[in-house]
């Protein structure tokens, strides 16, 4: 027996699924067509064919992950103890700086404004950086 190609796919406003509902659901049953509903131009449900809905069902039975086997006490013990580690690290980078760190970011602070006054470096604005753009453009057309 051949087999049917499968039905086109009708896309329908929410209003107006509601308002044709009936007429939906008959089409949907004489597989037809299938039916997309969409809600502001965005799709958000189906009506699809009991059939179809066998044919869903057996390909998410079919693709579903494999149980998980259970792990042994050794696996559990390494998995656990690479968490711990983890999150000791991560503690470690959210602590407050120590005394010693504060101290060092306050030398390069002073460091920074003391030699502040001896160069200028002033900051780009929009103009200038449509203008490098362009002149970057330029430069690639020569190329």
């Amino acid at each position: 027996m051949p087999e049917r190609e499968p039905p086109m796919i009708q896309h329908v406003k929410s209003f107006d699924a509601r308002q044709r509902w009936g007429k939906l659901l008959s089409t949907v049953f004489r597989k037809e067509a299938r039916v997309v509903v969409e809600k502001n131009g965005l799709p958000v449900a189906a009506v699809v064919s009991m059939d179809d809905l066998a044919r869903l069902t057996t390909l998410d039975q079919n693709n579903a992950p494999a149980p998980s086997s259970p792990i042994s006490d050794a696996e559990f013990e390494a998995a656990l103890a690479a968490n711990r580690s983890e999150a000791e690290t991560t503690r470690a980078l959210l602590a407050p700086p120590s005394p010693e760190e504060l101290a060092r970011r306050r030398a390069v602070y002073d460091d920074i404004q003391a030699h502040r006054h001896e160069r200028v470096i002033a900051p780009l604005t929009s103009a200038d950086l449509v203008h490098i753009a362009r002149a970057e453009e330029k430069e690639l057309l020569r190329a």
